[in-house]
């Protein structure tokens, strides 16, 4: 009987005891994950950068407030090539201020040369067209070469009374008389803006084209910059 007794009540245990859930070795995660510190390494160490450089991740390269220039780190607000200003000038880091230039000049590369289109004459002391005659030798014979003269329009005008009188750049005083007031006036730069700088009764003064300008009791304006020459002709002259 105690044998019976035993293996009924081994049946009973192992029917209630809870099944094993076993998890795939294919889904398998290991919920702890070893390790392994790897130690940092100093790009910069062996690195020495020169010229106000710095090392940035094994390179060398400029702060934030500076730029490179020929491998050379300057302030950002310096220019470092010519083509860096308007001026068309880097000096030193700083931007050379335009020149004001004459009539058929242009600033560039620091300096007035001729405009696009123009070529400097010595005889004649200024820029003209590449189509002009230059000298009476560049003319066929019995050719002489008209020159390049630049002309403009000087005007007075007191109480609706005006009096207009044209210049050439021929270093040539005009005299006015407007209104019983007199003027002597003659033009002494014509500048690239077409502006012409006048002399008139001894004091300087600047006008653009056709903005009129009070001087003294009277009102002033120039008419603009013409161009008229640069061609051969058969000289007549005996």
């Amino acid at each position: 009987m105690g044998v019976k007794y035993f293996l009924i009540l081994l049946l009973i245990l192992t029917a209630c005891e809870t099944a094993i859930q076993t998890v795939p070795t294919s889904e398998y995660q290991p919920t702890v994950t070893d390790t392994v510190d790897t130690p940092s390494v100093d790009l910069c160490k062996d690195l020495n950068c020169t010229s106000g450089q710095v090392c940035k991740e094994g390179k060398c390269e400029c702060s934030s407030s500076t730029k490179l220039c020929s491998d050379k780190c300057i302030p950002k607000e310096n220019c470092c090539a010519n083509s860096d200003c308007t001026s068309g000038l880097c000096t030193n880091g700083v931007c050379a201020v335009p020149k004001e230039c004459a009539y058929g000049e242009e600033f560039q590369n620091g300096e007035c040369q001729c405009a696009k289109g123009k070529f400097y004459c010595e005889e004649q002391k200024k820029c003209i067209n590449k189509d002009s005659c230059c000298r009476h030798t560049e003319c066929d014979s019995f050719e002489k070469c008209m020159q390049t003269i630049l002309t403009t329009s000087l005007c007075i005008e007191v109480e609706e009374k005006k009096s207009c009188k044209t210049f050439a750049d021929q270093d040539r005083t005009e005299l006015y008389d407007v209104k019983g007031n007199d003027y002597k006036a003659k033009p002494t730069n014509w500048w690239n803006d077409k502006s012409v700088t006048f002399q008139i009764n001894n004091q300087s003064i600047r006008l653009k084209f056709n903005v009129m300008t009070n001087f003294s009791n009277a009102t002033v304006y120039q008419e603009g910059i013409t161009e008229s020459g640069g061609y051969c002709k058969e000289d007549t002259t005996e």
